[in-house]
Protein backbone atom coordinates (compact mmCIF):
# COMPACT_ATOMS: atom_id res chain seq x y z
CA UNK A 1 0.00 0.00 0.00
CA UNK A 2 1.48 3.13 -0.91
CA UNK A 3 1.45 6.61 1.02
CA UNK A 4 -0.62 8.12 -0.69
CA UNK A 5 -3.19 5.14 -1.24
CA UNK A 6 -3.25 5.21 3.21
CA UNK A 7 -3.61 8.98 3.04
CA UNK A 8 -6.66 8.50 0.69
CA UNK A 9 -8.36 6.14 3.11
CA UNK A 10 -7.78 8.41 6.12
CA UNK A 11 -9.55 11.55 4.30
CA UNK A 12 -12.41 9.57 2.47
CA UNK A 13 -15.07 6.88 3.69
CA UNK A 14 -15.77 4.59 0.81
CA UNK A 15 -18.93 3.36 0.11
CA UNK A 16 -22.70 3.11 0.93
CA UNK A 17 -25.39 0.40 0.88
CA UNK A 18 -26.56 1.66 -2.46
CA UNK A 19 -23.33 2.64 -4.16
CA UNK A 20 -20.97 0.95 -2.30
CA UNK A 21 -17.99 2.22 -4.94
CA UNK A 22 -19.20 5.66 -4.20
CA UNK A 23 -16.50 7.89 -2.29
CA UNK A 24 -18.12 10.28 0.26
CA UNK A 25 -15.85 12.83 1.33
CA UNK A 26 -16.54 13.24 5.24
CA UNK A 27 -18.09 16.81 6.33
CA UNK A 28 -15.89 18.83 8.92
CA UNK A 29 -16.95 19.01 12.53
CA UNK A 30 -20.17 20.58 13.67
CA UNK A 31 -18.62 23.86 15.32
CA UNK A 32 -21.80 23.52 17.82
CA UNK A 33 -20.57 20.28 19.15
CA UNK A 34 -17.99 22.36 21.08
CA UNK A 35 -20.89 23.83 23.55
CA UNK A 36 -21.71 22.10 26.66
CA UNK A 37 -25.26 19.94 25.74
CA UNK A 38 -27.46 21.76 28.10
CA UNK A 39 -25.77 25.19 26.59
CA UNK A 40 -27.05 23.77 23.15
CA UNK A 41 -30.53 23.12 24.73
CA UNK A 42 -31.38 26.43 25.79
CA UNK A 43 -30.25 27.74 21.84
CA UNK A 44 -32.61 25.35 20.89
CA UNK A 45 -35.38 26.40 23.17
CA UNK A 46 -34.96 29.70 22.59
CA UNK A 47 -35.60 29.70 18.92
CA UNK A 48 -39.39 30.14 18.49
CA UNK A 49 -39.71 30.44 15.35
CA UNK A 50 -39.90 26.18 14.02
CA UNK A 51 -38.85 26.94 10.64
CA UNK A 52 -35.16 28.30 12.29
CA UNK A 53 -35.44 24.90 14.37
CA UNK A 54 -35.94 22.97 10.97
CA UNK A 55 -33.11 24.95 9.57
CA UNK A 56 -30.89 24.07 12.69
CA UNK A 57 -32.03 20.62 13.30
CA UNK A 58 -30.34 20.13 9.39
CA UNK A 59 -27.27 20.65 10.59
CA UNK A 60 -26.02 17.37 11.59
CA UNK A 61 -27.14 14.11 12.96
CA UNK A 62 -25.91 14.98 16.39
CA UNK A 63 -27.50 18.33 16.06
CA UNK A 64 -30.79 17.08 14.59
CA UNK A 65 -30.85 14.51 17.83
CA UNK A 66 -30.65 17.33 20.49
CA UNK A 67 -33.68 19.22 18.22
CA UNK A 68 -36.02 16.24 18.28
CA UNK A 69 -37.83 17.12 21.82
CA UNK A 70 -38.66 20.71 20.49
CA UNK A 71 -39.22 19.84 16.60
CA UNK A 72 -41.84 16.82 17.54
CA UNK A 73 -43.20 18.87 20.92
CA UNK A 74 -46.52 19.81 18.86
CA UNK A 75 -48.14 17.52 16.50
CA UNK A 76 -51.97 17.42 14.60
CA UNK A 77 -53.67 14.43 13.22
CA UNK A 78 -56.60 15.29 11.05
CA UNK A 79 -59.53 12.81 12.74
CA UNK A 80 -61.27 11.78 9.49
CA UNK A 81 -58.25 11.17 7.18
CA UNK A 82 -56.13 9.78 9.15
CA UNK A 83 -57.56 8.55 12.97
CA UNK A 84 -61.06 6.88 12.07
CA UNK A 85 -59.38 5.62 9.28
CA UNK A 86 -56.89 3.87 10.57
CA UNK A 87 -54.34 4.77 8.44
CA UNK A 88 -51.81 5.97 11.55
CA UNK A 89 -51.90 3.09 13.20
CA UNK A 90 -50.20 1.39 9.94
CA UNK A 91 -46.79 3.61 9.86
CA UNK A 92 -44.46 3.82 12.99
CA UNK A 93 -41.96 6.95 14.08
CA UNK A 94 -39.60 7.58 16.60
CA UNK A 95 -41.65 11.49 16.61
CA UNK A 96 -44.46 10.25 19.00
CA UNK A 97 -41.50 9.72 21.40
CA UNK A 98 -41.01 13.31 21.46
CA UNK A 99 -44.47 14.75 21.58
CA UNK A 100 -46.22 16.78 24.62
CA UNK A 101 -48.95 17.84 23.01
CA UNK A 102 -51.30 16.26 20.39
CA UNK A 103 -54.08 18.03 18.94
CA UNK A 104 -56.61 16.04 16.83
CA UNK A 105 -58.52 18.23 14.24
CA UNK A 106 -61.74 17.93 12.35
CA UNK A 107 -64.63 16.32 12.92
CA UNK A 108 -65.02 12.55 14.09
CA UNK A 109 -67.95 11.92 11.22
CA UNK A 110 -68.40 10.70 7.51
CA UNK A 111 -67.59 13.34 5.93
CA UNK A 112 -70.36 12.11 2.81
CA UNK A 113 -73.04 11.95 5.17
CA UNK A 114 -71.71 13.71 8.11
CA UNK A 115 -72.96 10.78 10.33
CA UNK A 116 -70.96 10.49 13.57
CA UNK A 117 -68.38 7.12 13.01
CA UNK A 118 -67.94 5.10 16.90
CA UNK A 119 -63.78 4.09 17.19
CA UNK A 120 -65.15 0.47 17.58
CA UNK A 121 -62.32 -1.70 16.80
CA UNK A 122 -60.22 1.08 16.69
CA UNK A 123 -60.24 1.83 19.99
CA UNK A 124 -57.33 -0.76 21.45
CA UNK A 125 -55.36 0.77 18.78
CA UNK A 126 -55.80 4.31 18.90
CA UNK A 127 -55.20 3.61 23.15
CA UNK A 128 -51.82 2.19 22.64
CA UNK A 129 -51.02 4.49 19.84
CA UNK A 130 -51.37 7.31 22.78
CA UNK A 131 -49.19 4.71 25.44
CA UNK A 132 -46.58 5.07 22.83
CA UNK A 133 -46.15 8.71 23.50
CA UNK A 134 -44.28 8.59 26.80
CA UNK A 135 -43.85 12.27 27.06
CA UNK A 136 -47.55 13.62 26.29
CA UNK A 137 -49.64 15.60 28.31
CA UNK A 138 -52.27 17.70 26.78
CA UNK A 139 -54.42 17.02 24.39
CA UNK A 140 -56.40 19.15 22.35
CA UNK A 141 -59.73 18.82 20.23
CA UNK A 142 -60.77 21.07 17.68
CA UNK A 143 -63.01 21.07 14.89
CA UNK A 144 -64.99 24.05 13.22
CA UNK A 145 -67.91 21.74 12.34
CA UNK A 146 -69.29 18.74 14.00
CA UNK A 147 -72.29 16.27 14.64
CA UNK A 148 -70.53 15.67 18.21
CA UNK A 149 -67.66 13.12 19.23
CA UNK A 150 -67.96 9.99 20.65
CA UNK A 151 -68.03 8.70 24.06
CA UNK A 152 -65.47 5.79 23.21
CA UNK A 153 -62.96 8.59 22.19
CA UNK A 154 -63.58 10.42 24.88
CA UNK A 155 -62.63 8.03 27.37
CA UNK A 156 -59.86 6.79 25.73
CA UNK A 157 -58.33 10.32 25.53
CA UNK A 158 -59.18 10.88 29.24
CA UNK A 159 -57.64 7.48 30.40
CA UNK A 160 -54.61 8.16 28.89
CA UNK A 161 -52.07 8.23 32.17
CA UNK A 162 -49.85 10.72 31.68
CA UNK A 163 -52.26 13.16 30.48
CA UNK A 164 -52.30 16.33 32.60
CA UNK A 165 -54.04 19.00 30.39
CA UNK A 166 -57.48 18.60 28.52
CA UNK A 167 -58.61 21.60 26.03
CA UNK A 168 -61.96 20.32 24.29
CA UNK A 169 -62.96 22.79 21.68
CA UNK A 170 -65.64 20.42 19.82
CA UNK A 171 -69.23 19.56 20.63
CA UNK A 172 -68.56 16.18 22.29
CA UNK A 173 -72.34 15.50 21.51
CA UNK A 174 -75.93 16.79 19.91
CA UNK A 175 -78.89 15.02 21.80
CA UNK A 176 -77.60 11.35 23.04
CA UNK A 177 -76.22 11.49 26.10
CA UNK A 178 -73.20 9.51 27.00
CA UNK A 179 -73.16 6.71 29.11
CA UNK A 180 -73.01 7.17 33.17
CA UNK A 181 -72.77 4.84 35.53
CA UNK A 182 -71.91 2.04 33.19
CA UNK A 183 -68.73 3.10 31.23
CA UNK A 184 -66.03 2.14 33.57
CA UNK A 185 -62.66 3.95 33.11
CA UNK A 186 -60.35 5.43 35.45
CA UNK A 187 -59.17 8.88 34.31
CA UNK A 188 -56.34 10.35 34.82
CA UNK A 189 -55.42 12.91 37.37
CA UNK A 190 -55.85 15.91 34.75
CA UNK A 191 -54.65 19.70 35.99
CA UNK A 192 -55.98 21.43 33.69
CA UNK A 193 -59.70 20.82 31.90
CA UNK A 194 -60.96 23.47 29.57
CA UNK A 195 -64.16 23.31 27.10
CA UNK A 196 -64.64 26.10 24.53
CA UNK A 197 -67.74 26.98 22.48
CA UNK A 198 -68.72 30.08 20.67
CA UNK A 199 -69.77 32.56 23.36
CA UNK A 200 -73.17 33.63 20.60
CA UNK A 201 -73.58 30.11 18.97
CA UNK A 202 -76.78 29.29 16.92
CA UNK A 203 -77.26 26.46 18.13
CA UNK A 204 -79.78 24.92 20.98
CA UNK A 205 -78.10 26.17 24.04
CA UNK A 206 -78.05 22.98 25.77
CA UNK A 207 -76.89 19.59 24.23
CA UNK A 208 -77.91 16.35 26.18
CA UNK A 209 -74.21 15.16 25.30
CA UNK A 210 -72.74 18.28 27.12
CA UNK A 211 -74.09 18.34 30.39
CA UNK A 212 -73.37 14.17 30.68
CA UNK A 213 -69.93 14.76 29.62
CA UNK A 214 -69.39 16.96 32.63
CA UNK A 215 -71.16 15.94 35.19
CA UNK A 216 -70.05 12.30 34.36
CA UNK A 217 -66.03 13.10 34.21
CA UNK A 218 -65.34 16.46 36.80
CA UNK A 219 -66.64 14.93 39.78
CA UNK A 220 -63.60 11.80 39.12
CA UNK A 221 -61.07 14.78 38.35
CA UNK A 222 -61.51 17.16 41.36
CA UNK A 223 -59.01 15.86 43.68
CA UNK A 224 -56.33 16.70 41.20
CA UNK A 225 -57.74 19.80 38.76
CA UNK A 226 -56.14 22.93 39.30
CA UNK A 227 -57.71 25.15 36.19
CA UNK A 228 -61.30 24.40 35.35
CA UNK A 229 -62.59 26.10 31.88
CA UNK A 230 -66.76 25.59 30.98
CA UNK A 231 -69.56 27.27 29.60
CA UNK A 232 -71.74 28.72 32.43
CA UNK A 233 -74.89 27.33 30.50
CA UNK A 234 -73.75 23.52 30.86
CA UNK A 235 -71.63 23.84 33.98
CA UNK A 236 -72.90 20.97 36.44
CA UNK A 237 -72.97 23.55 39.36
CA UNK A 238 -74.91 20.68 41.80
CA UNK A 239 -71.67 18.38 41.00
CA UNK A 240 -69.50 21.18 41.31
CA UNK A 241 -71.09 22.00 44.62
CA UNK A 242 -70.89 19.06 46.15
CA UNK A 243 -67.36 17.80 44.99
CA UNK A 244 -64.03 18.42 47.04
CA UNK A 245 -61.74 20.64 45.03
CA UNK A 246 -58.60 20.92 46.77
CA UNK A 247 -56.17 21.98 44.75
CA UNK A 248 -58.36 23.60 42.12
CA UNK A 249 -56.74 27.65 41.86
CA UNK A 250 -58.22 28.55 38.75
CA UNK A 251 -61.89 28.99 37.98
CA UNK A 252 -63.44 30.42 34.94
CA UNK A 253 -67.43 30.59 33.85
CA UNK A 254 -68.88 32.25 31.30
CA UNK A 255 -71.61 32.41 29.14
CA UNK A 256 -75.59 32.33 29.09
CA UNK A 257 -77.42 31.58 32.52
CA UNK A 258 -77.94 27.38 33.10
CA UNK A 259 -80.83 26.01 31.00
CA UNK A 260 -83.98 23.96 31.47
CA UNK A 261 -82.95 20.85 33.31
CA UNK A 262 -80.11 21.99 35.19
CA UNK A 263 -80.53 22.89 38.79
CA UNK A 264 -79.70 25.97 39.55
CA UNK A 265 -77.14 26.52 42.05
CA UNK A 266 -76.07 29.82 44.25
CA UNK A 267 -72.74 30.58 43.15
CA UNK A 268 -71.59 30.32 47.08
CA UNK A 269 -72.12 27.04 46.94
CA UNK A 270 -70.04 26.18 43.93
CA UNK A 271 -66.72 28.23 45.39
CA UNK A 272 -67.35 26.80 49.07
CA UNK A 273 -65.15 23.99 48.69
CA UNK A 274 -62.36 25.26 46.36
CA UNK A 275 -60.00 26.75 49.61
CA UNK A 276 -57.51 27.37 47.20
CA UNK A 277 -58.53 28.95 44.66
CA UNK A 278 -56.74 31.83 43.08
CA UNK A 279 -58.51 33.33 40.22
CA UNK A 280 -62.26 33.43 39.84
CA UNK A 281 -63.86 34.88 36.16
CA UNK A 282 -67.88 34.58 36.17
CA UNK A 283 -69.09 36.17 33.27
CA UNK A 284 -72.42 35.81 32.89
CA UNK A 285 -74.72 36.94 30.38
CA UNK A 286 -77.80 39.03 31.83
CA UNK A 287 -81.88 38.54 30.12
CA UNK A 288 -84.87 40.44 31.13
CA UNK A 289 -85.85 38.35 33.57
CA UNK A 290 -82.54 38.21 35.94
CA UNK A 291 -80.57 40.09 38.47
CA UNK A 292 -77.65 41.66 39.24
CA UNK A 293 -74.96 38.97 40.02
CA UNK A 294 -74.54 38.43 43.99
CA UNK A 295 -71.70 36.06 44.84
CA UNK A 296 -72.00 36.26 48.47
CA UNK A 297 -75.50 37.48 49.42
CA UNK A 298 -75.88 39.13 52.83
CA UNK A 299 -78.07 35.94 54.54
CA UNK A 300 -75.39 34.05 54.36
CA UNK A 301 -73.43 32.96 57.52
CA UNK A 302 -70.02 31.56 56.09
CA UNK A 303 -67.05 33.33 56.33
CA UNK A 304 -65.85 33.67 52.59
CA UNK A 305 -63.74 30.57 51.88
CA UNK A 306 -61.10 32.02 48.85
CA UNK A 307 -58.67 33.32 51.26
CA UNK A 308 -55.64 33.00 48.84
CA UNK A 309 -57.69 34.74 46.20
CA UNK A 310 -55.70 36.87 43.71
CA UNK A 311 -57.78 37.83 40.82
CA UNK A 312 -61.60 38.14 40.66
CA UNK A 313 -63.99 38.91 37.21
CA UNK A 314 -67.22 39.31 37.94
CA UNK A 315 -70.09 40.67 35.06
CA UNK A 316 -72.93 42.45 36.49
CA UNK A 317 -72.56 42.98 40.03
CA UNK A 318 -74.92 43.67 42.45
CA UNK A 319 -73.05 46.70 44.84
CA UNK A 320 -74.49 45.52 47.88
CA UNK A 321 -73.20 42.01 47.27
CA UNK A 322 -70.80 41.05 50.50
CA UNK A 323 -68.67 39.71 49.14
CA UNK A 324 -66.64 42.88 48.24
CA UNK A 325 -66.32 43.38 51.86
CA UNK A 326 -65.07 40.18 52.34
CA UNK A 327 -61.77 40.56 49.69
CA UNK A 328 -58.58 38.76 51.13
CA UNK A 329 -55.50 40.88 51.19
CA UNK A 330 -53.86 38.90 48.65
CA UNK A 331 -56.26 40.20 46.20
CA UNK A 332 -54.25 42.14 43.45
CA UNK A 333 -56.74 41.81 40.44
CA UNK A 334 -60.37 43.39 40.10
CA UNK A 335 -62.79 43.70 36.89
CA UNK A 336 -65.75 44.94 37.33
CA UNK A 337 -67.30 44.97 34.08
CA UNK A 338 -69.97 43.70 31.46
CA UNK A 339 -70.59 40.61 29.28
CA UNK A 340 -70.38 40.78 26.72
CA UNK A 341 -68.88 44.37 26.37
CA UNK A 342 -71.38 47.51 26.81
CA UNK A 343 -70.19 48.02 22.89
CA UNK A 344 -71.59 44.62 21.64
CA UNK A 345 -75.43 46.39 22.15
CA UNK A 346 -74.40 49.68 20.37
CA UNK A 347 -75.15 48.54 17.00
CA UNK A 348 -78.06 46.81 14.73
CA UNK A 349 -76.08 44.80 13.16
CA UNK A 350 -74.82 42.94 16.64
CA UNK A 351 -77.62 43.56 18.87
CA UNK A 352 -79.80 41.55 16.31
CA UNK A 353 -77.37 38.42 18.10
CA UNK A 354 -78.31 39.92 21.72
CA UNK A 355 -81.70 39.93 21.02
CA UNK A 356 -81.82 36.06 19.53
CA UNK A 357 -80.01 34.72 22.57
CA UNK A 358 -82.47 37.09 25.06
CA UNK A 359 -79.43 38.88 26.43
CA UNK A 360 -79.47 42.61 27.74
CA UNK A 361 -76.77 45.12 29.18
CA UNK A 362 -77.61 46.25 32.59
CA UNK A 363 -74.32 48.01 32.91
CA UNK A 364 -73.54 49.95 36.34
CA UNK A 365 -73.49 53.63 36.42
CA UNK A 366 -70.56 55.53 38.10
CA UNK A 367 -72.18 55.70 41.71
CA UNK A 368 -73.00 52.16 41.85
CA UNK A 369 -69.37 51.52 40.60
CA UNK A 370 -68.26 53.94 43.29
CA UNK A 371 -70.05 51.52 46.02
CA UNK A 372 -68.58 48.86 44.97
CA UNK A 373 -64.68 50.52 44.87
CA UNK A 374 -65.91 51.94 48.41
CA UNK A 375 -66.26 48.46 49.68
CA UNK A 376 -63.07 46.53 47.88
CA UNK A 377 -60.58 49.35 48.50
CA UNK A 378 -57.34 48.00 49.42
CA UNK A 379 -53.36 48.88 49.21
CA UNK A 380 -52.58 45.73 47.83
CA UNK A 381 -54.66 45.33 44.29
CA UNK A 382 -52.75 46.39 41.30
CA UNK A 383 -54.74 46.20 38.38
CA UNK A 384 -58.19 47.36 37.73
CA UNK A 385 -60.68 46.95 35.19
CA UNK A 386 -63.82 49.25 35.64
CA UNK A 387 -67.14 49.46 32.60
CA UNK A 388 -69.88 51.85 33.28
CA UNK A 389 -72.32 54.46 32.19
CA UNK A 390 -71.42 58.35 33.38
CA UNK A 391 -73.41 59.61 35.67
CA UNK A 392 -73.04 62.54 37.79
CA UNK A 393 -70.36 60.78 40.35
CA UNK A 394 -68.62 60.25 37.43
CA UNK A 395 -65.78 63.38 38.59
CA UNK A 396 -66.37 61.74 41.98
CA UNK A 397 -65.42 58.08 41.03
CA UNK A 398 -62.31 59.06 38.93
CA UNK A 399 -60.83 61.08 41.69
CA UNK A 400 -61.31 58.11 44.50
CA UNK A 401 -59.34 55.73 42.50
CA UNK A 402 -55.90 56.59 43.86
CA UNK A 403 -57.27 56.99 47.30
CA UNK A 404 -58.83 53.68 47.54
CA UNK A 405 -56.64 51.63 45.47
CA UNK A 406 -53.17 53.84 46.00
CA UNK A 407 -50.93 50.71 44.24
CA UNK A 408 -52.81 50.82 40.75
CA UNK A 409 -50.33 49.51 38.27
CA UNK A 410 -52.64 48.73 35.41
CA UNK A 411 -56.37 50.31 35.08
CA UNK A 412 -58.83 50.06 32.28
CA UNK A 413 -61.47 52.37 32.03
CA UNK A 414 -64.43 51.70 29.85
CA UNK A 415 -66.70 54.77 30.52
CA UNK A 416 -69.98 55.10 28.07
CA UNK A 417 -71.68 57.91 28.20
CA UNK A 418 -74.94 58.88 29.25
CA UNK A 419 -78.02 59.24 27.36
CA UNK A 420 -77.99 62.19 24.94
CA UNK A 421 -74.42 63.05 25.97
CA UNK A 422 -72.84 64.63 23.01
CA UNK A 423 -69.35 65.19 24.25
CA UNK A 424 -66.59 63.50 26.48
CA UNK A 425 -64.56 65.71 29.13
CA UNK A 426 -61.40 64.14 28.11
CA UNK A 427 -59.06 66.50 29.98
CA UNK A 428 -60.92 66.52 33.22
CA UNK A 429 -61.09 63.04 32.73
CA UNK A 430 -57.32 62.94 31.91
CA UNK A 431 -56.42 65.49 35.26
CA UNK A 432 -58.50 63.17 37.49
CA UNK A 433 -56.53 60.03 36.17
CA UNK A 434 -52.94 61.38 36.85
CA UNK A 435 -53.60 61.11 40.34
CA UNK A 436 -52.48 57.85 40.53
CA UNK A 437 -49.05 58.06 40.69
CA UNK A 438 -47.54 54.45 40.42
CA UNK A 439 -49.91 53.97 37.66
CA UNK A 440 -47.87 52.11 34.17
CA UNK A 441 -50.18 50.84 31.94
CA UNK A 442 -53.73 53.14 30.60
CA UNK A 443 -56.41 50.82 28.45
CA UNK A 444 -59.40 53.03 28.19
CA UNK A 445 -62.61 52.72 25.88
CA UNK A 446 -64.28 56.62 26.26
CA UNK A 447 -67.31 55.84 23.86
CA UNK A 448 -65.68 59.00 21.60
CA UNK A 449 -68.82 60.55 19.83
CA UNK A 450 -68.97 60.38 16.15
CA UNK A 451 -66.86 57.11 15.86
CA UNK A 452 -67.09 55.37 12.43
CA UNK A 453 -69.49 52.32 12.40
CA UNK A 454 -67.46 49.08 12.45
CA UNK A 455 -68.17 48.37 9.62
CA UNK A 456 -68.76 51.26 7.50
CA UNK A 457 -65.36 50.88 5.31
CA UNK A 458 -67.24 48.42 3.50
CA UNK A 459 -69.66 51.29 2.23
CA UNK A 460 -66.74 52.42 0.00
CA UNK A 461 -62.56 52.66 -0.21
CA UNK A 462 -63.62 56.79 1.02
CA UNK A 463 -65.00 55.26 4.40
CA UNK A 464 -61.45 53.58 5.11
CA UNK A 465 -60.22 57.77 5.56
CA UNK A 466 -63.33 57.57 8.37
CA UNK A 467 -60.83 55.04 10.44
CA UNK A 468 -57.40 56.35 9.80
CA UNK A 469 -59.04 59.73 11.11
CA UNK A 470 -60.14 58.02 13.71
CA UNK A 471 -57.64 56.21 14.88
CA UNK A 472 -55.44 59.64 14.47
CA UNK A 473 -57.95 61.27 17.27
CA UNK A 474 -56.95 57.58 19.22
CA UNK A 475 -53.69 58.84 19.13
CA UNK A 476 -54.41 62.33 20.06
CA UNK A 477 -56.71 61.69 23.18
CA UNK A 478 -53.84 58.99 24.27
CA UNK A 479 -51.20 62.39 23.77
CA UNK A 480 -53.55 63.89 26.16
CA UNK A 481 -53.72 61.10 29.10
CA UNK A 482 -49.78 60.73 28.53
CA UNK A 483 -48.76 64.36 29.25
CA UNK A 484 -50.63 64.88 32.27
CA UNK A 485 -49.52 61.25 33.43
CA UNK A 486 -47.34 60.72 35.98
CA UNK A 487 -43.69 59.68 35.03
CA UNK A 488 -44.62 56.09 35.69
CA UNK A 489 -46.81 55.35 32.39
CA UNK A 490 -44.96 53.81 29.85
CA UNK A 491 -48.23 52.85 27.61
CA UNK A 492 -51.83 54.27 27.20
CA UNK A 493 -53.84 51.52 25.25
CA UNK A 494 -57.17 52.99 23.08
CA UNK A 495 -60.01 50.68 21.86
CA UNK A 496 -60.87 50.26 18.00
CA UNK A 497 -63.66 48.65 16.70
CA UNK A 498 -63.34 47.98 13.34
CA UNK A 499 -65.46 45.10 11.09
CA UNK A 500 -65.50 42.22 13.95
CA UNK A 501 -61.88 43.22 15.80
CA UNK A 502 -62.08 44.70 18.79
CA UNK A 503 -58.27 45.55 19.42
CA UNK A 504 -56.13 47.92 21.65
CA UNK A 505 -54.23 50.03 20.04
CA UNK A 506 -51.19 50.21 22.23
CA UNK A 507 -49.10 53.33 22.27
CA UNK A 508 -45.67 53.52 24.02
CA UNK A 509 -44.95 57.02 26.06
CA UNK A 510 -41.82 58.26 25.53
CA UNK A 511 -39.75 60.44 26.71
CA UNK A 512 -37.00 62.14 26.14
CA UNK A 513 -34.94 65.39 25.91
CA UNK A 514 -34.24 65.91 22.34
CA UNK A 515 -38.19 65.88 20.95
CA UNK A 516 -40.17 65.85 24.77
CA UNK A 517 -42.87 62.91 25.41
CA UNK A 518 -44.60 61.47 21.94
CA UNK A 519 -46.08 58.53 21.42
CA UNK A 520 -45.47 55.20 19.53
CA UNK A 521 -47.65 52.76 18.68
CA UNK A 522 -46.00 49.43 19.55
CA UNK A 523 -47.28 47.07 16.77
CA UNK A 524 -44.83 44.08 18.05
CA UNK A 525 -46.67 44.40 21.79
CA UNK A 526 -49.36 41.46 20.79
CA UNK A 527 -49.74 41.07 25.49
CA UNK A 528 -48.37 43.10 28.01
CA UNK A 529 -49.58 42.35 31.72
CA UNK A 530 -51.37 39.33 30.17
CA UNK A 531 -53.20 41.66 28.46
CA UNK A 532 -54.61 40.74 24.62
CA UNK A 533 -54.63 42.68 21.80
CA UNK A 534 -58.01 41.46 21.12
CA UNK A 535 -61.01 42.83 23.37
CA UNK A 536 -62.94 39.51 24.41
CA UNK A 537 -61.93 37.76 21.04
CA UNK A 538 -63.89 40.20 18.65
CA UNK A 539 -67.61 40.65 18.78
CA UNK A 540 -70.84 38.26 17.04
CA UNK A 541 -70.46 38.12 13.42
CA UNK A 542 -74.01 38.61 11.43
CA UNK A 543 -75.53 36.06 9.01
CA UNK A 544 -76.44 38.79 6.77
CA UNK A 545 -74.23 40.02 3.74
CA UNK A 546 -71.52 42.61 3.94
CA UNK A 547 -73.40 46.15 4.40
CA UNK A 548 -73.80 47.95 0.63
CA UNK A 549 -75.76 50.71 -0.53
CA UNK A 550 -78.77 48.50 -1.01
CA UNK A 551 -78.79 47.09 2.23
CA UNK A 552 -77.60 50.22 4.89
CA UNK A 553 -81.20 49.57 6.52
CA UNK A 554 -79.77 46.75 7.92
CA UNK A 555 -76.53 48.04 9.87
CA UNK A 556 -77.98 50.99 11.10
CA UNK A 557 -74.94 53.02 9.77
Amino acid sequence: MTKETSSLREETVYGSETNPREIVKPQPPCPLRALNYDILCEIIESLQDSRELRTLSMTCKWIREACKPCLFRNASIMTYTELITGKIFQHSSDVWLYVRQLTLLGPWEDVRDRTRIDLGDLRVPFAKFLAAMPRLETIILRSLWSNGMPWDAIATLLSTPRLRHFSLKINPSRQSPFPGDSAIFTAAPLESFEYTVDDYRYQPRVYIGETSLLNFVLPRISSSLKCLRIPLDVAPLSALASSHWPALQELSLRGDHPGNGIPVVPMSAVISNMPNLKSLSLLRAQRDNSHRQVLWPHTSTDIFPCKSLQSLTISYPDPSDRLFLELPCTLRQLSVRCWPRHYIHQHRHERKTMDRLGWRSPILTSSEVLVILERARSAWIEELEIEYQEDDDDPQLLRRLPILFPGLLSLTVCRYRRAMATEVPIDDIARSLSRNLRLDTLWLHLDLPNSPHPLSDFMSPAERGAFDAHEQLLCETAGIFASRSPASLRYVGMLLRERWSNTWLPFRVIRDRTQGLHLQLDHLMTRLRSRPSMDDGGGPRTNDQLPNPENLCVFEF
